[in-house]
């Protein structure tokens, strides 16, 4: 349920700053909307303005459209024909088309602008454990280095560090890195092969796929939680019990509990507990799950609350004029990104089947949600800019795509022939109801 209700939410604003961004402009240049629509087909609600305008909350929320006076040629009264789209000027027209992307665009800065106002803790990035013989052993980067500058751009933190590794998906041209050995002030510069690097199709893994795990602060393995068809409390372990090994094996860690647990999938094992300053044996199986066609042990138990190591996290605070910087910042910065992974994708160098679909981005929006207020906002934030770089593409049907017709008419001095047009339009619909179907069958075989 809070899936579907973050997903409508999400929806509902960002299609709603989209439409009114055509209809806020076209009321500017004096065109006569007719109707106001979040969403299409049956409307669910229906109400008319005293500006005149009606107004419409349709059942699929999909989408939305603003209906305008002489916008689909058709008859208009001779008195009413200054308030038609079709007489305004070339630039009237193009105005209102860009209104939408635009408007999605300026709510993604002041939505990054939230995300960046509060005082945040990030964890440093500092090198965890390195796989062996991965990309990041290969370039020489060891466990405990920090890692300062990725392409000569400064990170602070591992969002930083995944986003310019993103961008330079595919490239021939090794990335610079520069690095803080451990335990000194000595920098080193790294270069970082990643043009045999593939993204997981099914389970993109940026950090994971390279070899990397962050640094992370040691939490102490006592039991906080527990489920209740778990294994931990069908054999009797208790909120407060400190795991100190298994198998004989030594805990010191959560961590380490993790990753002797995860190896043994559906497996007897012994545990030991302390209780009440004794060492108590517990015998169990344990459970198991599948993630991406692998089963891997599970345990039933949660890590109690603990304060962090604050030696493994830094303090960022921006004022309010240093929040906005940032947000027109990540804007831009996440606009060429996903321009740049369209056309690495038309390219071959990215998979098509990292398209996601509207399934994809429930999940998203349910997620961010569950992480709290800024996780959802810094969700939107992705969704509404991706909305508007993706309807400014010269696509036919797409908000791009009714730019590069009023482009045309403003070279040629007319418009373009009925029939031309019908053909360009038909040919974008093909287009987007292909990625349509691409992105939803991609949906689909994740689930499966």
């Amino acid at each position: 349920m809070q899936t579907l209700i973050a997903f409508l939410l999400a929806l509902g604003i960002l299609v709603t700053i989209h439409e009114y961004g055509h209809f806020w402009v076209a009321r500017k240049n004096g065109i006569k909307v007719l109707r106001f629509s979040i969403g299409f087909g049956k409307p669910l609600l229906r109400w008319n303005g005293k500006d005149g305008v009606e107004y419409v909350i349709a059942m699929l929320p999909l989408g939305g459209y603003v209906q305008m006076l002489g916008e689909d040629d058709e008859e208009v009264a001779e008195k009413d024909r200054h308030l038609a789209y079709a007489s305004k000027s070339v630039a009237a027209r193009m105005s209102v088309v860009l209104a939408g992307p635009i408007a999605n665009l300026i709510l993604a800065v002041v939505l990054y602008w939230i995300v960046f106002l509060p005082s945040q803790q990030v964890l440093k990035p500092v090198l965890g454990k390195v796989a062996e013989s991965s990309l990041i052993e290969t370039a020489g980067l060891q466990e405990g280095d920090q890692l300062l500058k990725v392409s000569g751009d400064e990170v602070v933190g591992w969002s930083d560090i995944q986003l310019q590794l993103l961008k330079h998906l595919g490239d021939d041209k090794p990335v610079e890195v520069l690095i803080q050995k451990s335990n000194s002030n000595v920098t080193e510069l790294r270069r970082l092969d990643l043009s045999d690097w593939k993204l997981d199709e099914s389970n993109p893994n940026i950090l994971g796929d390279l070899g990397i795990s962050p640094s992370l602060p040691k939490l102490m393995p006592i039991v906080g939680l527990l489920s209740d068809d778990g294994a931990a409390k069908s054999a009797g372990i208790v909120v407060n019990d400190q795991i100190v090994s298994l198998n004989g094996e030594s805990i010191e860690s959560w961590q380490d509990l993790v990753v002797e647990v995860r190896g043994r999938p559906d497996q007897k094992v012994q545990i030991e507990v302390i209780r009440n300053q004794q060492v108590q044996p517990i015998f169990l199986t344990l459970g198991s799950m599948e993630e991406n066609g692998k089963k891997y042990g599970l345990l039933g138990a949660g890590v109690a609350r603990q304060e962090a190591d604050a030696s493994y996290y830094r303090t960022i605070d921006y004022s309010p004029i240093e929040a906005l910087e940032k947000g027109v910042e990540r804007t831009w910065y996440m606009a060429k990104l996903t321009l740049g992974m369209i056309g690495k994708m038309l390219t071959g160098h990215v998979s098509p089947k990292t398209v996601s679909g509207p399934l994809s981005i429930a999940q998203g929006a349910g997620q961010a949600a569950g992480f709290g207020f800024f996780a959802y906002v810094g969700f939107l934030a992705y969704i509404s800019l991706s909305l508007g770089v993706l309807n400014l593409l010269p696509v036919p049907v797409l908000d791009g795509g009714h730019a590069v017709l009023l482009g045309l008419e403003w070279l040629r001095g007319k418009p373009l022939s009925q029939g031309s047009e019908l053909l360009f339009r038909q040919i974008g619909l093909f287009l987007i109801l292909g990625l349509t179907a691409l992105a939803i069958y991609n949906d689909i075989m994740r689930l499966i």
